[in-house]
């Protein structure tokens, strides 16, 4: 019960991270074409690593721990340098750090759903 449930809360995060990914990267598509475009590429690849939530495909669960471990980290190295030169935004600034949270705890329960999986999966085995 715990996994399912698990699982569908994630599936919930995926919908609406894979939704700021299309539409952000449609938007950011007029100030930089590739990071555009990469960002609308990864939403439904987002959406494809969450189905492996039902079908307990662990090449998918570990991609999406995968995924959402380096949009953290890449996101928590920008803050850390734009923090060391003293570059972060005045105005507003507690997005980024809900953002951080959102992702830390979007990779935190991933892999707490990954672990639960692995465990069902090697005692029905």
């Amino acid at each position: 019960m715990m996994r399912n449930s698990l699982g569908l809360l994630q599936n919930v995060i995926d919908l609406i991270a894979a939704f700021f990914l299309i539409f952000g990267g449609w938007n950011a598509t007029n100030s930089n074409t590739l990071v555009g475009y990469s960002c609308m590429t990864l939403g439904p690849v987002l959406l494809y690593l969450s189905s492996g939530m039902w079908t307990k495909q662990m090449g998918k669960l570990i991609g999406r721990s995968a995924f959402y471990g380096t949009a953290l980290l890449a996101l928590g190295l920008s803050v850390t340098i734009l923090a060391s030169v003293h570059a972060m935004p005045s105005v507003d600034r507690w997005v980024i750090y809900l953002i951080l949270s959102i992702l830390f705890g979007a990779f935190a329960l991933s892999l707490v759903h990954l672990r639960l999986v692995r465990r069902h999966v090697a005692e029905t085995s």
